[in-house]
């Protein structure tokens, strides 16, 4: 089992900037609590993250684009879990596609289609929270030079190119020759 690593999937409406626009990484380590943040995405990741930061005070707007929250898992509990959203003060639209964004300062108007409608929502911050896929892509992605660093490099996820032998046992931390009878 070799474990590379994932890494946040961007949105082409909505690339990463890092500051404004923001992965789950960033989203973890904001310097001051948002004063509105817009979620993209109603999975476990973005609701989670949501709710600690309406519980510290910020306004929160979560955009998903199917029909109902928690999409992978039991409908029953999704609904559940959207009702005590809603309680704790998440405003949450369902069946939301965004189409892009723009900046102005500090202030990001994230565009969107609601049911076919249009729609604009206001944010300082907008977290990206759509999925994640295994490090496998492209060596030059700025994420993958960030985060899925090989472990000579300061992480134990491997880059293409830094795979070791096949007679080599790799466990975090590093690769260890096999032993042989």
């Amino acid at each position: 089992l070799l474990a590379t690593g994932s890494e946040p999937v961007p949105l082409p409406s909505l690339p990463f900037d890092g500051k404004v626009v923001v992965s789950s990484t960033e989203a973890l380590a904001f310097d001051r609590v948002p004063e509105h943040l817009v979620v993209v995405g109603g999975g476990y990741i973005g609701l989670e993250l949501g709710s600690v930061w309406a519980r510290l005070g910020s306004k929160v707007t979560v955009l998903e684009f199917l029909p109902r929250l928690l999409p992978a898992n039991d409908a029953e509990v999704a609904a559940l879990l959207h009702k005590a959203l809603g309680q704790q003060g998440l405003d949450i639209h369902l069946n939301t596609r965004v189409v892009g964004a723009a900046r102005s300062g500090r202030q990001m108007t994230v565009r969107a289609e609601t049911d076919g409608a249009p729609a604009e929502f206001k944010a300082n911050k907008v977290l990206v929270a759509v999925g994640r896929r295994a490090c496998a892509g492209s060596p030059t992605s700025p994420w993958r030079r960030r985060w899925c660093r090989s472990p000579s490099e300061g992480s134990s996820a491997r880059s293409e190119g830094d795979w070791p032998a096949p007679t080599s046992l790799c466990v975090t931390g590093g690769c260890y020759p096999r032993r042989t009878r």
